[in-house]
């Protein structure tokens, strides 16, 4: 996708890559956006809201950091903040790698594996800190994913308390 949402919240991130698909590991990226804007903008000027000369290049893949002026319910709960990239088919993770080549002493770009093992536990410990899927996305299908997440985390209880037993 052209445009990727993240987080400034780590807690916020974690809670995404231990929400979906709780058999497969998931995968926590951080990276320091204002280096990542001020070397893009250093290389490919700055990112111009009415042009789509930008977006239509196909030479250049260059990912730039965007903050949003305003926010919905859903993008404040989450601490949202986005990145868009010039190159509709590029992946964000290898233009923004690509980005910091030669840096990385400096402007280091980390990927956290969390194993599949210990994401209901870590999904059980960001509820107590109200990092769940109704504080996340408010409304009726925050309440549905919560509820799906509480019954996960009970089978998931029940499952470790027999076996201890």
């Amino acid at each position: 996708t052209r445009l990727l949402d993240w987080t400034l919240s780590p807690y916020v991130a974690l809670y995404f890559a231990v929400d979906q698909c709780p058999e497969n590991d998931g995968a926590v990226w951080f990276f320091p956006s204002c280096a990542l804007e001020t070397i893009t903008e250093n290389r490919h000027g700055k990112l111009q809201h009415n042009s789509n000369e930008q977006l239509e290049s196909r030479d250049v893949k260059a990912v730039y950091p965007i903050e949003a002026a305003q926010h919905n319910w859903r993008s404040a709960s989450q601490q949202a903040v986005f990145t868009v990239c010039t190159h509709v088919l590029a992946d964000h993770g290898e233009v923004i790698s690509e980005t910091f080549v030669g840096q990385e002493d400096r402007y280091p770009l980390h990927k956290v594996i969390v194993p599949a093992g210990v994401k209901n536990q870590f999904l059980s410990k960001l509820r107590t800190m109200n990092i769940t899927a109704s504080s996340l996305f408010p409304g009726l299908d925050g309440l549905g994913q919560a509820s799906r997440d509480y019954i996960r985390l009970r089978a998931w209880r029940t499952r470790d308390e027999g076996i201890t037993r």
